[in-house]
């Protein structure tokens, strides 16, 4: 029984390490910023490319730093719902990086014991999943990407703000769904490279 707990925990901190070291990281890419910016999509700001981007630099400074309490972008105003909507989702980016942290402890702690009574053969068969179900899960979603957009929204955020007016949050004319979509590929990308080095790192413990 003990054993099968410790299965149990080992792959959900395992899955939870891979989807929240995969935000993180996708979070920190300003480059998939950069790659989602058209031409058409800067002409409607009425800025060069350089001020978008460095506009998107404050913002990720204020979503991604606890010590920036305050919203302000050079060029981009927001309304009181705007406001109060990327709040919501600072919070949400730093609660990522709290429990990154804490499940990475967990993690290091589970698996060398897992080492340590030689164990991790165990757990390939979990691996060999995983990696075959993950580009299935994401072409599922992939498939009706904004629908899932939407839910998701609605799960995590208690009201409509998330919903922005180009008029009084003009921010949302280059937080476009093309940046969106491509946030939501590269983490699922990250997440598969994960748990694809992991398996191979197991397989080699075990053949050694």
């Amino acid at each position: 029984m003990a054993i099968k707990m410790r299965k149990l925990m080992s792959a959900l901190l395992t899955i939870w390490v891979g989807i929240s070291g995969a935000i993180f990281l996708t979070i920190n890419s300003p480059w998939l910023f950069h790659w989602s910016l058209t031409a058409r999509t800067v002409h409607t700001t009425g800025l060069t490319t350089a001020q978008v981007i460095k506009n998107y630099h404050q913002l990720l400074a204020y979503l991604e730093l606890p010590w920036v309490k305050r919203l302000n972008l050079a060029d981009f105003p927001f309304s009181k719902g705007g406001l109060i909507h990327m709040a919501a989702v600072k919070n949400l980016f730093l609660l990522n990086s709290i429990t990154l942290v804490l499940a990475i402890g967990g993690l290091l702690l589970i698996w060398h014991r897992i080492f340590r009574e030689k164990q991790e053969w165990q757990m390939l068969r979990f691996f060999q999943i995983a990696i075959v179900v993950t580009p299935l899960i994401i072409f599922f979603l992939a498939v009706d990407f904004n629908r899932y957009f939407i839910i998701f929204h609605q799960v995590f955020f208690r009201d409509n703000y998330w919903i922005f007016d180009p008029k009084t949050d003009p921010i949302i004319n280059v937080l476009t769904d093309r940046f969106f979509a491509l946030s939501f590929a590269l983490i699922g990308i990250l997440f598969e490279m994960y748990m694809i080095i992991f398996y191979r790192i197991i397989k080699k413990q075990v053949l050694t």
